[in-house]
């Protein structure tokens, strides 16, 4: 499997389908599956959930969650050719300081950045945002470390949970839910250097409300965009909102699709550079746009099981949208894939195609390899026995 060398220039990087400072989710041509292949995620103890992969240097990468032994979660990053051949780990990446959750990561330049959470049980500040930084070959470089973030009276030392990651030329770009000082939750944005370290300060989207949780990040040209829903059951709207490169303020963007109640939202540009959001309305649809635009809206149209977990793999033009139907412990993974958009011209290309049945309805985990191949990376099994598989599946 070729692979790109660390520091090629951003121009040559691009053309070959890999961008190192944009949303990593989009189609990479250097990684070449087939259609049918499937492998397990990881062979060690059952327990595994939170599935986040990025295609990444040629390789899919996949941070998870499995039981360290004890009574708490650890984070575990694994490398594989698009064939599944094993190319790194199970490597973990959290130092056992806490039950360590729901995952993410990304790829800037010759690092790759992981997030996640962690509750190390002593209240009242038990959750923290962690993070670890690994080269390419999925080596450690910067171990655990708490994310730094900071308030107008100095550095924040409170409650943070909710992390997701997008690359920047200078970094990363990390989104979060934390406390507060009126007590209850904010989203906020902080720019991050190669090795994890906060560079500026952080940007405080929303005021402190009940509920802004659960957000979604995306990149381009160093602008990143954030949306994040407005409860935590799902019962108040969304809100998305853009910080342009240089900048240290935000500035709220209008959206008609989120002016619905739901839980579950995923953004992302595909490579021509238009936005897209997938939604989960109220658990009853979910509904897939551009921005500006509303599409598709309950794709699983007739279908009366709860529709959660939205996800996006983008291409060149459209993509795949994922959402799981059912029970949280015992769902099915569905998806459709879309080509154009515009308004008078829109429509999917595939029709609503079940992936994967008995899974965990976690947020759903796709990504595009090819323009025309997708890998699904799901919980699979009894609860709480989960195990992790990667599926590629041909949806053009």
């Amino acid at each position: 499997m070729k692979r790109l060398a660390p520091g090629l220039p951003a121009a040559l990087i691009l053309l070959l389908g890999c961008p190192p400072a944009d949303d990593d989710d989009s189609a990479a041509d250097v990684c070449v599956p087939t259609a049918g292949d499937s492998w397990d995620v990881d062979d060690g103890e059952e327990g595994q959930i939170h599935p986040r992969s990025r295609l990444i240097d040629g390789r899919l990468w996949t941070a998870y969650n499995r039981p360290d032994g004890s009574n708490t979660f650890g984070v575990f990053v694994v490398g594989r050719e698009c064939d599944g051949t094993l190319a790194f780990g199970p490597e973990r990446v959290d130092a056992n300081n806490g039950n360590a959750t729901d995952p993410d990561l990304a790829w800037s330049g010759d690092r790759v950045l992981v997030a996640w959470q962690t509750d190390d049980s002593n209240q009242p500040d038990n959750l923290s945002v962690r993070t670890a930084v690994l080269d390419l070959d999925g080596t450690v470089v910067q171990p655990d470390q708490r994310l730094a973030t900071t308030t107008a009276a100095g550095p924040f030392a409170g409650n943070a949970w909710m992390a997701r990651i997008a690359p920047l030329s200078t970094g990363f770009g990390v989104a979060l839910a934390r406390a507060s000082s009126n007590g209850q939750w904010q989203i906020a944005l902080q720019r991050l250097d190669f090795d994890g370290q906060s560079t500026d300060p952080t940007v405080a989207i929303t005021a402190g409300i009940e509920g802004a949780f659960e957000p979604a990040l995306a990149s381009q040209d160093d602008t990143l965009l954030v949306a994040w829903q407005n409860s935590f059951d799902g019962t108040g709207d969304f809100g998305l909102a853009e910080l342009r490169a240089g900048s240290d303020t935000a500035t709220p963007v209008d959206w008609s699709a989120l002016l619905n109640a739901g839980a579950g939202v995923a953004i992302g540009h595909d490579r021509d550079g238009t936005l897209w959001g997938g939604f989960s309305n109220s658990g009853a649809r979910i509904v897939l746009g551009e921005l500006g635009e509303a599409y598709g809206a309950q794709p699983a149209e007739g279908v009366s099981a709860i529709m959660s977990g939205p996800g996006l793999a983008l291409r060149q033009t459209g993509g795949v949208i994922a959402w799981n139907e059912g029970a949280a412990t015992n769902a099915t993974l569905h998806a459709r894939s879309w080509s154009t958009g515009g308004a008078a011209t829109f429509a999917f290309d595939s029709d609503r195609t079940a992936i994967a049945s008995s899974v965990g309805a976690y947020a759903t985990d796709v990504v595009a390899l090819s323009d025309d191949l997708v890998a699904f990376t799901y919980a699979v099994g009894p609860s709480p026995g989960f195990r992790l598989t990667t599926q590629i599946v041909s949806l053009p």
